[in-house]
């Protein structure tokens, strides 16, 4: 896919497309090419870092009204971070653009993690002067959260949930760390878990799941509402 393409493609129409090209230089060429190093996209990755870091935690607060802060920033930290961001980058070839040096290109930079991370978060700062922060939150909610596999947003509602009460026994309860039991039940070909949570010594509630992690998370779920109500 050329520029032209992409940017069609995300409704990035403008008439002067050189502030949305930098945000592909990497730095490797702006060496090669002894340019100035203000001409690579690093400027512009430090801001759509924070443009990306708003545009998520809105879209999370608004779309998950019941969801405490540690349960809505365990979700943003899923969402922005380089295998996500990477992720996408390779679905939309984003690779293909990259302005890259001789030695970066021949050590398969079009294809690093972190590169493409970068380089998104560049595009979304760019984003952002060209078009002001309402297109570049559009952007990211309309193609990056939008698109987002479930498994991501259901790893990240389950994976709040040990941490929460984690944090909520250590504030109000014990020093310890909550801490877990399972056993595996059912035939072979069907077999589901069985988890307990425990706080010095005493259980204080139980999950089933599919999986260890399942049955652990949903105890740790009923064990910090529990806790909550007597607070």
């Amino acid at each position: 896919m050329d520029k032209t393409r992409f940017f069609q493609k995300f409704d990035l129409i403008t008439s002067d497309y050189s502030l949305l090209e930098q945000a592909f230089w990497h730095n490797s060429a702006v060496h090669e090419e002894n340019l100035d190093l203000l001409k690579g996209n690093e400027r512009l990755e430090f801001l759509g870092d924070a443009v990306l870091e708003y545009a998520v935690s809105l879209w999370a607060y608004e779309k998950y009204p019941d969801y405490s802060e540690g349960q809505l920033t365990a979700l943003r930290s899923l969402i922005v971070c380089e295998k996500t961001l990477s992720s996408w980058a390779l679905e939309n070839d984003l690779g293909a653009l990259l302005v890259l040096g001789k030695g970066e290109e021949k050590d398969g930079g079009r294809q690093k993690p972190a590169i493409l991370a970068d380089s998104l978060e560049a595009l979304i700062g760019a984003i952002s002067l060209e078009f002001g922060l309402k297109k570049a939150q559009e952007f990211v909610c309309r193609y990056i959260l939008d698109n987002l596999d479930d498994d991501i947003l259901n790893k990240g509602y389950s994976q709040s949930w040990k941490n929460e009460l984690q944090e909520l026994v250590q504030q109000k309860f014990s020093s310890n760390l909550p801490k877990y039991t399972s056993q595996k039940e059912g035939p072979d070909h069907a077999p589901f878990f069985k988890a307990s949570v425990l706080v010095d010594g005493r259980v204080l509630d139980q999950g089933q799941g599919k999986s260890k992690k399942e049955a652990e998370q949903e105890a740790a779920k009923l064990a910090y509402k529990k806790l909550q109500d007597k607070i």
